[in-house]
């Protein structure tokens, strides 16, 4: 009970627009991704990968939790407004966390992928 309470109380604020700052972030874009890749050693464990593009800045944050037992390559491709396709990429250390800021010059994230290596 107290949970809609709560709830409804949120709600009642953001519909009066008496916080225009919780108002602003209700109506943001999603700015931030998640997407998972399985390890080849050991088995059943994942590389987890976040990115998000910071609103109206030239930069992106990544962040990683590699649970594998090998270094991966976490792949970013980016799109210039004329279409063309730019790539970085970072390297996560064997069981190891991490969190980068990344500047471009970019408009869009098309594509991000995790191989062995950086090269190719």
């Amino acid at each position: 009970m107290k949970t809609a309470i709560c709830v409804l109380g949120a709600a009642a604020t953001l519909a009066f627009g008496l916080t225009g700052t919780a108002t602003a972030a209700v109506n943001a874009p999603e700015t931030t991704q998640t997407k998972r890749w399985e390890c080849q050693k050991p088995q059943g464990k994942k590389i987890k990968v976040t990115w998000e593009r910071a609103n109206g800045g030239d930069w992106t944050w990544l962040s990683y939790v590699n649970n594998c037992s090998e270094s991966k390559a976490i792949r970013l491709y980016f799109k210039n407004t004329e279409g063309i396709t730019y790539k970085r990429c970072v390297v996560a250390k064997p069981k190891s966390t991490g969190r980068k800021s990344l500047t471009d010059k970019y408009d869009s994230i098309s594509k991000v992928t995790v191989t062995n290596t950086c090269s190719g």
